[in-house]
C-alpha cells in the first residue's frame, strides 16, 4: 500500500489490513488493541558517521573548545 499521509497508515495498520514500522511510541499509543503485534527492531544496530572540520583559528573559541570536549566525551 502506497499512502502520502501517516494517519492512512495508521488506519490501514490498526484495522488490521496492512503492517508498519512506527516509533515505539507511536505503536504503544495507537495499536494497543490485543490483535496488535508488537515486535522490536533489534537488528541491524544502525549508525551514522559524520564529518566536521572547523576553521584553524589561534585564539580558539571557548565555543569551538566546549563542542571539541563534548564530542570526544561523547566518543
Amino acid at each position: 500500500m502506497e499512502a502520502n499521509g501517516f494517519t492512512a497508515v495508521l488506519v490501514q495498520v490498526a484495522s488490521g489490513n496492512a503492517a508498519t514500522i512506527a516509533p515505539k511510541i507511536v505503536a504503544e499509543t495507537y495499536f494497543s488493541a490485543q490483535a496488535s503485534v508488537k515486535l522490536d527492531l533489534v537488528e541491524p544496530h544502525l549508525t551514522q558517521a559524520i564529518g566536521l572540520t572547523i576553521k584553524e583559528q589561534s585564539p580558539v573559541p571557548p565555543i569551538i573548545q566546549a563542542f571539541r570536549a563534548a564530542v570526544r566525551r561523547a566518543l
